[in-house]
């Protein structure tokens, strides 16, 4: 899987992700700029799909808590994008 910021041109590449495997990067403290991105993936013996997808912010989040972006994969082969904010406990 590749992951492409359209905004910023950045790629996240992770490669052979097997079930239940987490790939994950970090940019730092930056402002995030509601721009699609490239998912460039296979499936199991699926052929290569390339996904042009855009991530809404919660309407509902706690300013000053970080925004994760979460790509997920079901066990049927079906991506799912969205995000989650990490709020201390």
């Amino acid at each position: 899987m590749t992951v492409t910021l359209t905004d910023s041109g950045k790629t996240i590449d992770c490669d052979n992700l097997i079930a239940f495997g987490l790939c994950s990067e970090r940019f730092g403290r930056t402002a995030y700029n509601q721009a699609p991105i490239i998912v460039d993936w296979t499936f199991g013996d699926r052929e290569r799909q390339i996904d042009e997808i855009e991530i809404s912010v919660p309407a509902y989040n706690s300013p000053g808590n970080p925004l994760y972006a979460v790509l997920e994969i079901s066990p049927a082969g079906v991506l799912e994008a969205y995000m989650v904010q990490a709020i201390p406990p």
